[in-house]
């Protein structure tokens, strides 16, 4: 799978999801062992091990709606969003990763 299906996905899910970490974990190879699959769509600590250093990250969240991420680069710039923190940002870094 892409990484941008995968953004997609996170965008996609009302919530944290284990396959989609699997899926994330086999798209990025983030330095994890076959099983040790960190929750990335549950855990904004894990979510932020996907974001590509360097990068400025903005984030928004009003109460009762999506959360929205942010990143940006001098002349690039990507967002994400999703039901919650984590998924927004594993979309936005997903998305990043892709370009």
């Amino acid at each position: 799978m892409t990484l941008l299906n995968l953004a997609e996905r996170c965008e996609k899910a009302t919530g944290p999801n284990r396959s989609l970490d699997n899926g994330i974990r086999l798209a990025t190879n983030n330095g994890c062992a076959f099983g040790d699959d960190p929750s990335y769509t549950a855990s904004l600590d894990a979510a932020m091990t996907l974001v590509p250093e360097g990068l400025a990250m903005g984030f928004k969240m009003a109460p009762c709606q999506r959360a929205h991420a942010m990143l940006a680069t001098i002349g690039e710039e990507w967002d994400g969003s999703g039901a919650t923190p984590a998924l927004a940002i594993c979309a936005v870094a997903l998305r990043a990763r892709a370009a």
